[in-house]
């Protein structure tokens, strides 16, 4: 399998992420990225693979719409409370 790489606006628009937002993910360390040209040039690109992974973290189940298809529990019973008195 061939990994695929996209650019900063590439990776902007399928992040759907605003320039300043993906900088200082880049910046954190939290969305790995490769420098491209010499001495580590001003180029940058992003693995697919990553960005995927990257989002996998912040996934979370649908609790509402067609997505959700399971109902969450109801919470459980709080026990009474007897009067005092």
């Amino acid at each position: 399998m061939v990994a695929r790489y996209l650019t900063f606006p590439q990776t902007q628009e399928y992040l759907g992420v605003s320039e300043g937002w993906l900088r200082d993910r880049m910046r954190l360390g939290e969305i790995p990225y490769i420098k491209v040209g010499e001495a580590g040039g001003n180029v940058v690109r992003f693995r697919i693979e990553d960005l995927d992974a990257f989002m996998e973290k912040y996934l979370r189940p649908a609790t509402a719409g067609p997505l959700a298809e399971v109902e969450p529990e109801p919470a459980p019973a709080q026990p009474r409370r007897r009067k005092v008195g």
